[in-house]
């Protein structure tokens, strides 16, 4: 066989097999990502509204120390050098 003729119908199945993927396949592939995504942003969403406006003590407590530590963790005093864990 020759060799242009082998390379064009490479080129040949590869753009139908594109074609097919487009057409067919990538829609699919959206509908079923939006419909798990689409759950997952929610819960995320109400999470973060119920931690922030939480009236529990350790919730509060935990929210005060991760502010302190992201504030130590940006500071580091002069002629120390930077631990790390």
């Amino acid at each position: 066989m020759n060799i242009n003729a082998t390379l064009f119908a490479q080129a040949a199945v590869f753009a139908l097999f594109i074609w097919v993927t487009v057409k067919f396949i990538w829609p699919l592939l959206q509908t079923r990502s939006t419909r798990v995504r689409r759950p997952i942003a929610d819960a995320l969403a109400a999470g973060s509204r119920d931690a922030s406006r939480s009236s529990c003590p350790r919730a509060r407590r935990t929210r005060k120390s991760a502010k302190r530590r992201a504030g130590r963790r940006n500071h580091r005093p002069s002629g120390k050098a930077p631990r790390h864990r």
